[in-house]
């Protein structure tokens, strides 16, 4: 992904519980939300779900460090320019 690309902002730990946690985050203000097409969720390196950016900006992940967490969105392909 270009180092240009602007990345979700304020990703937070929501909620610990025993064995999972939820993670939540605000799009990128740069990009109008129709922009976005999914948020990718990755931990060390390796992609675990996708989360369709329909207004979800939260995530349920299990048996994980919540510290090695990346958020990564994907942009639409051909979002009509206003």
């Amino acid at each position: 992904m270009a180092s240009d690309v602007p990345a979700p902002t304020n990703l937070t730990l929501e909620r610990q519980l025993s064995t999972s946690f939820i993670i939540a985050w605000s799009p990128p203000s740069e990009l109008c939300h129709d922009e976005i097409l999914a948020y990718n969720v990755y931990s060390n390196g390796l992609f675990l779900t996708t989360v369709r950016s329909d207004d979800r900006t939260k995530a349920l992940l299990e048996k994980l460090d919540p510290t090695k967490v990346v958020l990564r969105f994907r942009r639409r392909r051909d979002v009509p320019k206003p």
